[in-house]
């Protein structure tokens, strides 16, 4: 492994996946979009596209996924953010934000102009979001903590949903 890494001239880019796991930096991602025809026209543009990563479309993580046998490319709605959720009892308060605002608008000037450019929670309109810097491509990325909820209880309400069919399915 390490000499396919040195033979392709990828120590740089080892180095920054080392660095950025350890820390509490955001998913990495390949490209930002702001709307879902802008990605799929790249995904398709690409003559090989890479067989798994994450794009961001507007605020929202999605997963290449590639078939090279078949040619079939597609975005996936990702769902890494919620595992941020993880980090929050959610039987004890949320920590003071780091700043309030109006609105988003407010929200993504101060974090722009912010020397450090802070991954924290912010409050927009009394709502808590998770402020995430992506380093690689000098932007932030807002994400509200009540819709990664709702959309966490919607997935296991789903899983558990499948789960108890196929357990149905296994009886008969």
């Amino acid at each position: 492994m390490l000499n396919f890494i040195a033979g392709t001239d990828q120590q740089e880019a080892l180095a920054r996946y080392r660095e950025d796991s350890r820390s509490d930096a955001p998913p990495p991602v390949i490209a930002f979009f702001d709307t879902r025809e802008e990605a799929n026209a790249w995904l398709n543009h690409l003559s090989a596209p890479p067989s798994y990563g994450h794009v961001m479309i507007g605020d929202e993580y999605y997963e290449i996924w590639y078939s090279r046998e078949d040619n079939v490319r597609e975005l996936l709605r990702g769902y890494v953010m919620e595992y941020f959720l993880e980090d929050f009892d959610e039987s004890k308060p949320l920590p003071s934000p780091a700043a309030s605002f109006n609105t988003r608008e407010e929200a993504m000037e101060w974090l722009a102009s912010h020397p450090a450019s802070p991954t924290a929670l912010v409050a927009i309109a009394g709502e808590y979001h998770h402020a995430v810097y992506h380093k690689k491509f000098n932007r932030h990325t807002l994400h509200s903590l009540s819709r990664l909820r709702e959309e966490r209880e919607k997935r296991k309400a789903e899983q558990e949903r499948q789960e108890d069919e196929e357990a149905e399915s296994s009886e008969d």
